[in-house]
């Protein structure tokens, strides 16, 4: 039970166009508003950042910080905020950081490794401040709950988007720019 007094963190942007945050980010975001969750979100630090932070905090986010390896500035931002769960969309050295801005007895959920490389958790991290790390993987989670819970989840998510209580930004890019470049930004 997260309740309203919890935060969850993520990384809703990932590796992204300069112009939107993905989809599943997003959703999260706004989800956790409607549960009363605050969200600490991770954006990576580039030019794309004060519009990303714009749409996130439009959208719901509690706080907006920026992704970089000055794990210092991050952790004095998050002040007495620390979060139970993290959810992980990148993996590797982001997910490392994220699992170190968790209270104790935290867990890292990784959902995708958008990096290819599984979050290196350090002994103390596992041993002293008991933070967990799981994977979340959405077939499976269907194998185990069955297509009709699927179901229900999709016509649940489908019921806020109608109500326009939940929205997604996406981009329109014509035919003829639809190159290499622009498919793997997509």
């Amino acid at each position: 039970d997260l309740g309203p007094s919890r935060a969850i963190s993520g990384h809703p942007v990932g590796s992204r166009p300069p112009d939107s945050a993905p989809h599943v980010g997003q959703a999260v975001v706004q989800l956790c508003k409607m549960l009363k969750i605050r969200s600490i979100n991770l954006v990576p630090d580039d030019e794309g950042f004060e519009r990303t932070k714009e749409l996130l905090v439009q959208l719901g986010a509690t706080h907006v910080l920026r992704d970089n390896s000055k794990l210092a500035e991050f952790l004095e931002a998050l002040g007495s905020e620390m979060p139970r769960l993290a959810l992980d969309s990148l993996g590797g050295d982001a997910g490392r950081r994220l699992a170190i801005a968790l209270r104790p007895g935290g867990a890292l959920v990784v959902h995708s490794m958008q990096s290819g490389q599984v979050p290196q958790l350090s002994p103390s991290l596992i041993m002293y401040q008991q933070v967990s790390l799981y994977g979340f993987n959405l077939s499976q989670w269907v194998s185990e709950h069955g297509a009709e819970a699927y179901l229900q989840m999709l016509r649940t998510l489908a019921e806020l988007v109608q109500a326009e209580r939940l929205n997604v930004f996406t981009r329109t890019l014509p035919v003829e720019r639809l190159d290499a470049d622009a498919l793997a930004a997509a």
